[in-house]
């Protein structure tokens, strides 16, 4: 895990070029490599959503697809991830890859429709939680063979404990800590994450101990 610790801003942004670099040089090794995670930590107004929103601008205006997802305190279970998802789903439907991948066991996350009725039958729960993750983030990664995304979640402190378990099956690939990534398990991407440090949480700090 890279992380890239906020102090006091100068101003809107100003200061903020050695971070935003930083960045820049964790997506491009996500890109060859396999998949990076930086945190981004700070007491609250010191700018790390302002940092998380620039950099955002720059690299969508280098054509990198951005997704996005926010944790909200008391929100429903998943709910970044899901928009996570959404904008995935997106990108795979513009350029004709959309039946690239099963989003059948994924159907719950995008909004109130429920998975087909025996699509698990016979399946124990934790069965089903498997075929869930798996799900996800095998469509997440065949994004990344097609274009290596930046992945930002805002507020990982208010996270609740389904989203950082998924979050960290995602970035249990196989990325740069083999002799070469191996293709159908590595996220060739990079994901931002914030937190506030007065506010984090066991859910950040088992994120922050994270090899990537």
């Amino acid at each position: 895990m890279n992380a890239i610790p906020l102090r006091a801003p100068a101003g809107p942004c100003v200061g903020r070029d050695r971070e935003l670099s930083r960045l820049v040089e964790c997506f491009e090794e996500a890109c060859r490599d396999g998949e990076r995670l930086v945190l981004i930590r700070g007491p609250s107004g010191v700018g790390k959503t302002r940092v998380m929103t620039v950099f955002r601008s720059r690299m969508r205006l280098e054509g990198t697809v951005v997704l996005e997802g926010r944790c909200t305190a008391g929100g429903r279970a998943l709910a970044p991830l899901g928009d996570i998802l959404r904008g995935a789903l997106r990108f795979l439907e513009e350029v004709g890859r959309e039946g690239d991948v099963d989003i059948t066991p994924l159907a719950f996350l995008l909004g109130d429709q429920a998975p087909e009725k025996g699509c698990d039958q016979g399946m124990t729960p934790l069965e089903q939680r498997v075929r869930f993750f798996e799900a996800y983030c095998a469509l997440i990664r065949a994004l990344s063979r097609i274009k290596p995304p930046v992945i930002l979640v805002h507020d990982l402190h208010r996270a609740d404990p389904a989203t950082v378990e998924l979050l960290t099956h995602l970035l249990d690939g196989a990325g740069p800590w083999l002799d070469s990534p191996n293709g159908d398990r590595t996220l060739f991407g990079l994901v931002v994450a914030s937190a506030r440090t007065s506010d984090e949480t066991d859910s950040v700090s088992r994120l922050a101990a994270h090899p990537k």
